[in-house]
């Protein structure tokens, strides 16, 4: 690997790693510090469409999760 390679994946890396920051500080504003969205029974609605973005959101945080890891596997070899 040469040194332009390493620092393009290094930056990679950096890059995925404050993406997954800003998608756990996203859903940490939607769910607050218990990690769970928690509003009265009878706002149903609401729960529905807050429940649907943080599954939107832990989908992201999965992909950018799969992708970290390939990046610093690669980093590793």
């Amino acid at each position: 690997m040469t040194d332009e390679e390493r620092t393009r994946l290094i930056g990679c890396r950096d890059g995925l790693s404050h993406a997954l920051i800003a998608v756990g500080g996203l859903r940490g504003a939607i769910t607050g510090p218990a990690g769970a969205y928690l509003p009265p029974r009878h706002h149903t609605r609401k729960r529905a469409a807050a429940e649907a973005r943080i599954a939107e959101l832990d989908k992201a945080r999965d992909a950018i999760r799969r992708q970290l890891d390939d990046v610093r596997a690669a980093l590793s070899i």
